[in-house]
């Protein structure tokens, strides 16, 4: 009879995610990867080390595209030598020569020592954006956020995750009303832009079914101008709650440090609907 290995131990966290800052940290065994690095890279060296690692030995350090709020520490980890994956597009607009980076293309899995990484084409105002779908002990981590609408290919890469990191950019009401110049609210809101509350409730509720569907959802990148944590939260918990659905939401913190996961409870066995602040 074949011995089957353990799963590797692993841990997600959201070092920051909004727009004045996205970092995600994943350690996978032997391996620690970033994705994105668009806050300061003391704040990244304390993460590692709180972790037992070191930003100087990085497995991989993946970006989703070239917006500064994704890419402020980009030049201290690339003199610190971690390998830097990007799109094509993405390596081009952040000026990154051909030996200075491996290429991802959409929907290609790419291993990362004992991780894969799989691109999922977004649709921003960026050169060739990507969100992200990781691989690691059996379970899938996405992370899709900075994308202006949702598709049939996007809604189905979303369901495969366990832990699904969607962007809850604006309430349209809040960004209508608010103090953004026309243009810029036509972009924040336009298909190139962000998604709103409605937009990624009404996602979740599409993928979230009674035995299907990611265990626990994380609500990120929120506007510090046209949204706020209660609302985000509410919209999609009330959205769950029309189709008696349970499932764990959480929204991240905008500027600081947010939950670890290890790991969820299978869908089946959930029991009741939990909402975090």
């Amino acid at each position: 009879m074949e011995t089957l290995s353990p799963p590797v131990p692993f841990r997600f966290q959201s070092l920051a995610s909004g727009s004045s800052g996205n970092c995600y940290l994943l350690q996978a065994g032997t391996d620690t990867v970033l994705i994105d690095c668009g806050i300061g890279i003391r704040q990244i060296t304390a993460a590692c080390n709180n972790w037992g690692a070191n930003d100087r030995n990085l497995t991989a350090v993946v970006i989703t595209h070239e917006h500064g709020d994704h890419v402020r520490s980009l030049d201290a980890i690339r003199r610190r030598g971690a390998p830097i994956l990007a799109t094509h597009g993405t390596a081009n607009a952040l000026r990154l020569g051909s030996d200075h980076y491996t290429r991802l293309v959409h929907l290609e899995p790419r291993q990362i020592g004992g991780l894969e990484i799989v691109p999922v084409p977004t649709s921003h105002d960026a050169a060739e954006p990507t969100g992200i779908l990781i691989r690691v002990a059996n379970v899938t981590i996405g992370i899709i956020t900075d994308l202006g609408e949702v598709n049939d290919q996007v809604t189905e890469l979303a369901q495969m995750c366990d832990l699904l990191v969607l962007e809850s950019n604006h309430d349209r009401d809040m960004l209508r009303m608010g103090p953004y110049p026309a243009h810029l609210k036509r972009r924040v809101a336009g298909k190139h832009g962000h998604l709103s509350n409605d937009q990624a409730a009404g996602l979740i509720g599409e993928i979230v079914t009674a035995s299907a569907g990611p265990s626990e959802i994380w609500l990120g990148h929120l506007s510090a101008t046209n949204n706020t944590p209660t609302v985000a939260l509410e919209t999609t918990v009330s959205r769950l709650r029309k189709g008696n659905l349970m499932v764990p939401v959480t929204v991240l913190p905008r500027g600081g440090v947010g939950p670890t996961w290890s790991g969820s409870v299978p869908r089946h066995r959930q029991l009741q609907l939990m909402a975090e602040m």
